[in-house]
C-alpha cells in the first residue's frame, strides 16, 4: 500500500462501507462495521506491507515513513493489536516498501524504495522481529530521481527473489536481479510502457512459467504489460487502456476463474477488469464501482475461494467477486392432476450472471411433499462465469390434496441459496 500525500503521523485501518459486486457493472450495497485501530508510525507514513517476521503466525506490520526517513516495525499480538512501533533508519524518502526472503533464510526481509536518492534499502531480517541496517543498490536515472513503486519475483528462474522498481521521473523499469544471499545485481533498465510508472503488480499472464509485469502511470488512463523473457529481462511493453481518467493502481488475479490471470486497475471513474487471455494479452476491460486508495489489493475477503479487490484508503471499499445465480422460471403449478399419472416435465434454467465460478453443493427436492414430485439436472459440481444447466421436474402425486415442495440448490453464489416452488393439487379419477 501506497500514499504519497498522507501527512499525519500514523497508520489507519478503518472499514466503514464494502461493496457486494452484483452482475454486469452494477454492485449492491453491503455495510459492515469493523474496529478502527489507529498505530503511532513516523512522519509521513507512505506504505504498508505484511509479514510474519518472527515466524510465529502471527502477521506484523513495516511501515515507510516517507519524510521522517524511516521504516517502522509493529509487531502483531494475539488479540489483533500490535506492539509499539521500532523504527529503523533508510536513506531518504521511502515511498514504497515489500517484504520478501533475499537471503533464502526462511526469515522475511524488508525493501524499501528510496525515492529522493534513486536507492533501494534491503533490511534483512533476523528471525525475531527485528533487522540488520539498511544495505543500498543503485536503481534509476531520473532528474531528480523518483523512485515510486518496488515489488518482488524471480524474473530469471533461478529460485532466488528479484526486484522490479518503477521510476516514475524516467518512465522506466528496473531489474535488480538477486543473488540469493541478500545482495542484489547491478540495476536493469527497461523502456516504460505508456506515460510514467506508478503503481507495479507481477503475474504470469501468458502461463510460460515466467513472471511478467503490469503497471499504471501517473495521470494516464493506461495500463502497461511487459512480458517476461525468463532471464531477468523484460520483452516490449503493451498498453490497454480504460476510462478518460487517470488510473492509480493495477493487481492481478484471476477474477473470472477461467485459469487466466486478468488485471484489475483502479481510476478515478471506477475499477476496471481486463480479462486476460491466457496469452499474455487482455480482452475489453469491464467497469465496476470506484474502490477508494491509491493501491488496489486482491484478497479473499470473504472466504469463498475467489479473489475479490479492495483498496488503501482512510475509508477503504472492497468489491466481492462472488458469483451471482440466476434460476427462471422459480415457481411452477401443475393445477389440478389424477392421482398416480405423470403431469408434463417443465424446466427451469440456472445461469451464472456473475464474475466467479458457482460451486454447487447439491440439487435436491426438499419439503413434506417432495417425494409425489420427480426432479432430474444437467447440472455438473462447477458453473463457470457465462453458462447455464438445466433443471426438469414434474408432478407424480400419490395422495389426494394440495400439493408443494422445492427444489433446492445449494452452492457459494451470493444468497447461498436457491428454490424452485413447485405446487399442485391431486384429485382422484
Amino acid at each position: 500500500m501506497r500514499d504519497e500525500g498522507f501527512s499525519e503521523d500514523r497508520v489507519v485501518f478503518v472499514a466503514v462501507l464494502l461493496l457486494a459486486l452484483a452482475s454486469g457493472a452494477t454492485a449492491s450495497d453491503q455495510r459492515y462495521l469493523f474496529n478502527k485501530l489507529d498505530l503511532a508510525a513516523g512522519k509521513s507514513p507512505s506504505a504498508v506491507a505484511t509479514g510474519d517476521f518472527r515466524g510465529i503466525g502471527k502477521l506484523d506490520l513495516g511501515v515507510a515513513n516517507r519524510d521522517s526517513n524511516s521504516i517502522s516495525v509493529f509487531l502483531g499480538k494475539p488479540d489483533g493489536t500490535f506492539q509499539r512501533a521500532v523504527d529503523y533508519d533508510v536513506l531518504a524518502s521511502p515511498l514504497s516498501v515489500a517484504v520478501g526472503d533475499f537471503n533464502r533464510d526462511h526469515k522475511p526481509d524488508i525493501v524499501v524504495a528510496d525515492r529522493s536518492v534513486s536507492r533501494v534499502s534491503i533490511l534483512l531480517g533476523n528471525g525475531d522481529g527485528t533487522f540488520q541496517p539498511h544495505v543500498d543498490y543503485p536503481s534509476g536515472t531520473g532528474t531528480p530521481p523518483a523512485l515510486y513503486f518496488i515489488a518482488t519475483g524471480d524474473f530469471n528462474n533461478d529460485g532466488k527473489l528479484d526486484l522490479a522498481v518503477a521510476n516514475i521521473d524516467s518512465g522506466l523499469i528496473d531489474i535488480l536481479l538477486g543473488k540469493g544471499d541478500g545482495t542484489f545485481l547491478p540495476f536493469i533498465e527497461h523502456p516504460g510502457g505508456f506515460g510514467h510508472p506508478d503503481s507495479l503488480a507481477v503475474g504470469g499472464f501468458n502461463n510460460d512459467g515466467k513472471l511478467d509485469l503490469a503497471s499504471t502511470s501517473e495521470g494516464s488512463n493506461g495500463v502497461s504489460v511487459w512480458l517476461g523473457n525468463g532471464d531477468g529481462t523484460l520483452g516490449v511493453p503493451q498498453s490497454y487502456f480504460g476510462d478518460w481518467a487517470y488510473h492509480r493502481s493495477v493487481t492481478v488475479a484471476d477474477y473470472n476463474g477461467d485459469g487466466n490471470l486478468d488485471l484489475a486497475v483502479n481510476g478515478s471513474q471506477g475499477i476496471w477488469i481486463f480479462p486476460g487471455k491466457g496469452d499474455g494479452t487482455f480482452g475489453m476491460p469491464m467497469s465496476y464501482v470506484p474502490v477508494g486508495g491509491d493501491d488496489l489489493i486482491s484478497v479473499d475477503i470473504d472466504g469463498d475461494g475467489a479473489p475479490d479487490i479492495t483498496g488503501a484508503s482512510a475509508i477503504p471499499t472492497a468489491i466481492f467477486n462472488t458469483p451471482v445465480a440466476a434460476l427462471y422460471p422459480n415457481r411452477f403449478d401443475f393445477g389440478r392432476q389424477s392421482l398416480s399419472t405423470s403431469s408434463v416435465s417443465r424446466t427451469a434454467t440456472f445461469s451464472n450472471a456473475g464474475p466467479a465460478p458457482i460451486f454447487i453443493k447439491s440439487i435436491a427436492l426438499t419439503s413434506l411433499n417432495r417425494t409425489e414430485f420427480t426432479e432430474t439436472h444437467t447440472c455438473g459440481d462447477t458453473l463457470a462465469p457465462g453458462e447455464n444447466c438445466t433443471i426438469t421436474v414434474a408432478s407424480t402425486p400419490v395422495t389426494a390434496g394440495f400439493k408443494w415442495a422445492y427444489v433446492t440448490i445449494l452452492d457459494n453464489a451470493q444468497h447461498k441459496l436457491q428454490e424452485v416452488t413447485l405446487t399442485g393439487t391431486a384429485v382422484a379419477p
